[in-house]
């Protein structure tokens, strides 16, 4: 994983911990992939700690509204399991929580936290 793929408040897994830790410094000196550090694979328990609501449809939705509006940030599941968040037509995969985090950000301007934003 590459420091810059990283934003502060990031959960990530370090080698060793049993549990996510949460970025609180970059060294964004530092572009070299680092063993230590390893993404976190998205899944339906983490979007629902992040306070998205399942849907049942013919495509697995889960939504989320930010900001005061009730506009929703939606992320649909492949049968195998994996996400993508479709953006003007192009479909964004999403493979680590890290990533749903980060484009939640750059679209929403709110961070992602556990439990919810509002």
């Amino acid at each position: 994983m590459k420091a810059t793929e990283l934003r502060i408040g990031n959960f990530i897994s370090l080698d060793g911990l049993s549990k996510p830790i949460k970025v609180s410094i970059i060294d964004t000196t530092e572009t070299s992939t680092d063993t230590k550090y390893k993404p976190i694979k998205l899944t339906e328990e983490w979007l629902l700690k992040f306070g998205f609501k399942k849907h049942p449809n013919d495509i697995p939705t889960y939504a989320k509204s930010f900001g005061n509006s009730e506009y929703a940030f939606c992320i649909y599941q492949y049968a195998d399991s994996s996400f993508y968040a479709q953006i003007i037509g192009k479909k964004i995969m999403l493979n680590s929580v890290h990533q749903l985090q980060n484009l939640y950000f750059a679209i929403a301007g709110e961070e992602l936290t556990q439990g919810g934003n509002k």
